[in-house]
């Protein structure tokens, strides 16, 4: 996060709501110093980048409410400490994962902790009471959503799967995960713009695009990167339904496919994969541009776009 990003954080609301709402000083030890650890830490702040494309093409004036952006950014930091927990993560953003450096109770408590900072800090979002009333109804729809893909993320095995229907399980799960949590990025910036409902949706149909795109680049990535491949071993050792196992189950005969899914190998997954997950990527953001472009015309900030989904692709090199 950045410098302003985490002076936010600490001082408002995280501070203040710990001061005047808690009012127990001990809970710095506790709460605030296991979460300041974790927000230092760099990360890309896609999310941020994904508020302040949608609000330029929500039509919105100047620059979006900055806590609107940070409270996106804190609840993907609370899903990620949560999912490190359940995935048994032991690195995350090149240290320790919290539940590792703090313990389970606390990360846990401290994961969960910040969906209800983040939806407090929307409440108090300066964008009118009417506009606030939608943030927060369609905050909570999609936080629901979030826990019904992470449901399936954790709860179904692959190898339990039949090989035709995991591409669809996972589209599924990362339609509601990573492209619901992208989705609310691009959905609540429409709405604070005051942009008209078929924008809006537009704009949320497109983040949720995005979303299934940065997904399918990290699950691949996850095989064909060496830096990764220790994420990608997690994924294999948890049975995930992942875009690389996708991939390989719609290229794959169904004798060799069920050979590698019962003895499941990294470096043969890599061969096999290619560069199939990043043309599957492309092919879905390509997409998400193209149904952008049809919803509002070409522009400036459809320009900027297909910028940020280069940089996307680049980042997952």
């Amino acid at each position: 996060m950045s410098g302003q990003a985490l002076q936010l954080v600490e001082r408002e609301p995280m501070l203040v709501f710990l001061e005047e709402r808690l009012r127990a000083p001990m809970l710095f030890d506790v709460l605030l110093a296991p979460l300041r650890d974790f927000l230092t830490r760099p990360g890309k702040q896609l999310r941020a980048r994904f508020v302040s494309l949608a609000w330029q093409l929500a039509g919105g004036r100047g620059e979006p409410p900055a806590e609107l952006a940070l409270a996106l950014e804190l609840l993907h930091a609370g899903s990620l400490i949560v999912d490190d927990v359940e995935d048994g993560t032991e690195e995350r953003r090149g240290a320790p994962a919290l539940h590792v450096r703090a313990g389970l109770p606390t990360a846990l408590n401290a994961g969960n902790w910040l969906y209800f900072a983040a939806l407090e800090m929307l409440g108090d979002l300066p964008v009118g009471e009417g506009r606030v009333s939608i943030v927060l109804r369609r905050a909570h729809a999609l936080l629901a959503l979030c826990h019904e893909g992470q449901a399936l993320d954790v709860g179904v095995r692959v190898a339990d799967v039949p090989q035709r229907e995991v591409a669809g399980l996972a589209r599924a799960i990362s339609e509601r995960k990573t492209g619901g949590l992208a989705a609310l990025c691009t959905s609540l910036a429409a709405i604070c713009a005051g942009a008209p409902w078929n924008v809006e949706s537009a704009l949320s149909a497109f983040g949720t695009s995005l979303g299934v795109g940065l997904q399918i680049l990290d699950d691949t990535g996850c095989i064909a990167s060496e830096e990764r491949r220790a994420k990608g071993a997690e994924d294999l050792r948890n049975g995930r339904a992942t875009w690389a196992w996708a991939a390989l189950a719609e290229a794959l005969d169904p004798d060799r496919y069920q050979r590698l899914i019962r003895n499941p190998d990294l470096e043969e997954m890599r061969q096999l994969l290619g560069d199939r997950g990043r043309r599957l990527a492309a092919r879905e953001l390509q997409g998400a541009l193209a149904k952008l472009r049809d919803a509002l015309g070409p522009g400036r900030a459809v320009e900027q776009a297909t910028a940020l989904i280069a940089a996307m692709e680049k980042s997952y090199g």
